[in-house]
C-alpha cells in the first residue's frame, strides 16, 4: 500500500469513527427509548454524514453490540443490518455502547 492509499484509508477510518461517535451520542441523548434511524440520519445530515457512511456506521455499531436495532412496525429485534433496510428500523444505545461513551471501554473506531 503506497502513501496515498494509506492516507485515504486513514481518512475513511477517521470519518467512520466520527460518525460512530455522533450516532452513539445521539442515541444516548434520546435514551432510554428506541428512536427512528431515519430521524437520526436526518439530524446528522448537517454534520456531513452521508447516507453511505451512516449505513456503514450503523452496521459497525450493531455488529459490535454498541446499539440495538428492531423493526419499527413489529418491534422485532434485528441482529444484522444486512437483513433489513435501515429506514425500517429504530435503534437505541446498548449498555456496551454506554460504557464506550463513558470511557470504560476504549475503541479507536468510536470518536468520543
Amino acid at each position: 500500500m503506497d502513501l496515498k492509499e494509506r492516507l485515504l484509508a486513514e481518512m475513511k477510518q477517521n470519518d467512520l469513527a466520527r460518525a460512530n461517535g455522533k450516532i452513539m451520542r445521539a442515541l444516548n441523548v434520546l435514551a432510554p427509548s428506541y428512536n427512528s434511524l431515519r430521524g437520526i440520519q436526518r439530524a446528522l445530515v448537517a454534520d456531513d454524514i452521508s447516507e453511505n457512511l451512516y449505513t456503514a456506521s450503523l452496521d459497525f455499531l450493531a455488529l459490535e453490540g454498541y446499539i440495538m436495532l428492531r423493526t419499527v412496525k413489529d418491534h422485532l429485534p434485528v441482529a444484522d443490518l444486512a437483513d433489513h433496510s435501515w429506514t425500517e428500523l429504530e435503534g437505541k444505545l446498548a449498555s456496551k455502547g454506554t460504557r464506550v461513551l463513558e470511557g470504560n471501554i476504549r475503541d479507536e473506531m468510536v470518536e468520543v
